[in-house]
């Protein structure tokens, strides 16, 4: 069965669906993440990987990633003998590496922030015919 969907129909796998929702929001699925699969896609896939993912911004946002981890510690560590909630501590310690790694500033409202990434997620997560895009 893994052979069929990853080798005979890899491209029928790797199409996603034309949603109107991800026209709106994401350039008309000119996005690497809604993109379809061909040389387009292949183009922004080499540009993410070498502008975005190479070694040299990877290794310059090493700080960032030190400093949110180190208060994702010294947040557990402050509350001792209690259950935590690791989902959320790591949503947290990403939005905000995500952040501070984008805008170069730790955003004030993370919780505001978390809360408009929970419904965008919860949006495109769900599925409504009316959605797809039959013309």
């Amino acid at each position: 069965m893994a052979k069929q969907v990853l080798k005979v129909h890899d491209l029928s796998f790797a199409a996603r669906p034309k949603l109107v929702t991800s026209d709106i929001i994401f350039y008309r699925q000119k996005d690497i993440f809604f993109a379809k699969y061909g040389d387009y896609w292949k183009q922004m896939r080499k540009i993410c990987i070498s502008e975005l993912l190479g070694a040299k911004m990877v290794k310059s946002f090493s700080l960032i990633r030190q400093d949110e981890v180190h208060d994702l510690v010294a947040s557990i560590r402050s509350t001792p003998n209690v259950v935590v909630n690791m989902s959320e501590k790591v949503l947290r310690l990403t939005s905000s590496a995500i952040c501070r790694s984008a805008f170069g500033k730790v955003w004030d409202d993370r919780d505001y922030l978390l809360m408009i990434m929970r419904e965008v997620l919860a949006l495109l997560g769900g599925f409504d015919v009316s959605f797809l895009d039959i013309t």
